[in-house]
């Protein structure tokens, strides 16, 4: 009897070890049960200690500190109090600079009085209050501020606008820019029906230049080789790509992607010759191009619908008399992918109207 009940012990405990091997871990957190002893340190010297503290919130912060629990979960109820608005004001002033291009407040990293004044700072307030109002939802901000008129407007200027308003900070337009890195890798890859629409996975590794990571790493790294994904990895979100600290995608890093070692608020976008140079050349966008080519069929051969079809793709808009002439003369010395190669290389693709 003793034999069988080990026997059938050790086949539960293998089935216990290949489910904790072959599965995702994460890190957790929580209190300890006994709080170690914390003291002031005289000029910081370990074996000189003074008086011993205890873990609170500053009492000068919040009148009514003794009401949270002495721990992470009452820190982190102090910043989520609506009398204390600073959380929200900060996140909700960077999902507006990710929207239209800049915050109400210009300074991200500064909301003290080294920064700058928002310059709606009643418009501040109302959308700080709207997301804590409807219980911090993200989504439901993002569509309450991409519905508005503001976020709405044309980015065709007028020189009164220009005049009165050169810096926007009326908001009396919308901003033209590029879009950023990401976006503008995955924007190609929905438009060719490449794009993987799946939520969630492990990271995945897309093109990239061969032996590009052993110039950076160290030969006893587990990083050292680049092994790109088959099939679907290459062409999932931008945002499950795998991110190497001292070495991102080369070509994000081309679009103003930034390096990981620093926390960054705000992105620069610059404009070069090296970023032309990727979009025409990179086997990433070649693929879109290639692939678009080879599946966008319209109902009619018909070119002039052909063209009219493919600007709406491309532009969400109909081509003007002399964009569809010009491209009706390409089409009768060139074909079809070379017209699509063209017409994804412009300012007009990689922007935001």
């Amino acid at each position: 009897e003793y034999s069988v009940l080990y026997d059938d012990y050790l086949q539960t405990d293998k089935k216990i070890q290949n489910i904790l091997s072959n599965s995702n871990t994460t890190m957790v957190m929580k209190e300890k049960e006994i709080i170690e002893k914390t003291y002031i340190l005289e000029r910081g010297d370990y074996e000189r200690k003074l008086d011993k503290v205890n873990r609170r919130l500053p009492s000068f912060l919040l009148s009514e500190e003794n009401s949270y629990p002495k721990n992470r979960l009452g820190l982190a109820q102090w910043l989520t109090n609506k009398k204390h608005p600073l959380t929200s004001r900060v996140l909700v002033n960077r999902i507006w600079q990710h929207l239209l291009g800049y915050g109400l407040v210009r300074t991200p990293e500064d909301f003290g009085n080294q920064g700058d004044y928002p310059t709606h700072p009643q418009l501040l307030d109302h959308l700080s209050n709207y997301l804590m109002d409807n219980n911090w939802n993200i989504k439901k901000l993002i569509r309450y501020i991409v519905s508005s008129s503001t976020f709405k407007q044309s980015s065709n200027v007028t020189k009164l606008q220009l005049s009165i308003d050169p810096e926007n900070r009326f908001y009396s337009y919308f901003k033209r820019r590029r879009l950023n890195s990401e976006q503008i890798r995955d924007q190609a890859l929905f438009v060719s029906g490449l794009l993987v629409d799946k939520v969630g996975g492990p990271p995945v590794f897309p093109y990239q230049p061969e032996g590009l990571w052993k110039e950076v790493t160290f030969d006893i790294s587990n990083t050292k080789e680049y092994i790109q994904s088959e099939g679907e990895g290459n062409y999932r979100k931008s945002i499950y790509t795998f991110l190497k600290r001292n070495l991102p995608p080369p070509t994000m890093t081309i679009f103003d992607a930034p390096f990981r070692q620093n926390c960054t608020l705000k992105r620069n976008l610059s404009n070069t010759p090296l970023q032309a140079l990727a979009l025409l050349n990179d086997p990433q966008f070649l693929e879109c191009y290639n692939y678009l080519s080879n599946n966008f069929k319209p109902m009619s051969k018909n070119e002039k619908e052909y063209i009219t079809k493919l600007f709406f793709k491309l532009y969400y808009r109909a081509p003007t008399n002399t964009e569809l002439n010009n491209s009706l003369k390409f089409l009768k010395t060139e074909e079809g992918y070379l017209l699509i190669h063209s017409l994804m290389n412009t300012d007009e693709f990689i922007s935001i109207d």
